[in-house]
């Protein structure tokens, strides 16, 4: 799923177990950089879960976007304090680009 002209979202990894208020859980994201990389600034990914949004940058801010070459997919992973006033049920997942 293209997400503009630089990246596109190739997969997401949910846990596998069922999460519960006050746990921690890693939700993993996998990105490929598309042509258009290399143009523009900084790119950063969200994710949001619970009413609780989390941002970062491709590989923990260690690569430049105009660094990351074009069709390799690299994961990027959201590490998940759900609140302990969280509801028992399904929650949506959004994810998303913030692109300079």
């Amino acid at each position: 799923m293209p997400f503009g002209d630089r990246v596109s979202l190739c997969a997401v990894e949910l846990p596998t177990d069922p999460v519960r208020a006050g746990d921690r859980c890693v939700v993993t994201t996998y990105w490929r950089a598309l042509p258009g990389i290399d143009v523009g600034g900084p790119l950063a990914f969200w994710l949001e879960v619970a009413g609780r949004r989390f941002e970062g940058a491709p590989l923990h801010g260690t690569l430049p976007a105009g660094a990351w070459p074009v069709g390799v997919v690299l994961p990027h992973a959201f590490v998940v304090d759900v609140p302990a006033a969280a509801e028992a049920g399904a929650h949506e997942v959004r994810i998303g680009v913030l692109a300079a």
